[in-house]
């Protein structure tokens, strides 16, 4: 596991670099500023989108500077957290060089490079999504109540994080 952490924390430093550099004349997208001002005041809805973000982001900032970069930051690590959940379903299903091609080739995804650039709602189901798989594979297999619960409640934590209050 420690290889595939060190490969992941890689991939997300040089996809970070990458947005300083791309986007260092440029503002942040509107999204993200749209959910940053939602972070301003807590709620439990919004009315285009689901609080999640908003709260993702709330807790962030609260440790993080209000800057470009923190927040490119936080963009590439959301995505970081997917590959890894990524790597401990494979690491449960496949052998060797395969668990490496299973993050192999979602790296060459836009979904988990150029796209979740631009922190949105829809980049943060990526990880959130990927998440609640790996729980429910887990649970699955193992049959564990524990582990049943905590499937259910990620997949629901990940419905809710989709959804926005009019839907």
């Amino acid at each position: 596991h420690a290889a595939a952490a060190a490969l992941i924390l890689g991939y997300v430093l040089l996809w970070w670099i990458y947005a300083l550099i791309a986007k260092h004349t440029q503002d942040i997208h509107f999204d993200m500023g749209e959910v940053v001002s939602w972070s301003l005041i807590p709620a439990y809805g919004y009315p285009k989108h689901p609080p999640f973000p908003a709260w993702v982001v709330a807790i962030w900032f609260a440790v993080f500077p209000y800057t470009d970069w923190a927040f490119y930051l936080l963009s590439t690590a959301s995505i970081g957290v997917a590959l890894w959940f990524v790597w401990l379903i494979a690491a449960r299903y496949v052998e060797g060089t395969k668990r490496a091609l299973a993050l192999a080739m979602l790296t060459f995804s836009p979904g988990f490079n150029v796209q979740p650039l631009k922190f949105n709602s829809n980049a943060l189901l990526i990880p959130v999504w990927a998440a609640a798989s790996y729980c429910f594979l887990r649970s699955f297999t193992e049959r564990n109540p524990l582990w049943g619960a905590v499937a259910g409640l990620a997949v629901e934590r990940a419905g809710q994080a989709g959804r926005g209050v009019g839907e």
